[in-house]
């Protein structure tokens, strides 16, 4: 992904990563189909606006941050649940 420079300090690469994979999926894509150049730049990406309309950074950092965290709490559940699930119980 390439940001113009005009949108360096106003797009968070985080929340855009997300938007843009979350877009793809909901279209059909997956890892084993190629999106190319020309689909993608079909897509339509929501980001977070100001009342004024200008771009909210501070929106789209918060929206990743918190993105970050349901994804670090599904990967501690995946490890618990491996944990119990290769867990070996014997009685007397």
């Amino acid at each position: 992904m390439i940001v113009k420079p005009e949108y360096k300090n106003v797009i968070d690469l985080d929340y855009m990563r997300s938007a843009i994979q979350k877009v793809l999926l909901s279209q059909g894509f997956r890892w084993s189909k190629t999106a190319s150049k020309e689909k993608v730049e079909l897509l339509f990406v929501k980001i977070p606006i100001h009342e004024d309309g200008n771009i909210n950074f501070s929106a789209q950092k918060e929206i990743s941050d918190r993105q970050r965290k349901v994804e670090e709490i599904k990967n501690s559940i995946n490890i618990e649940l491996s944990k119990i699930t290769n867990t070996e119980v014997v009685y007397d």
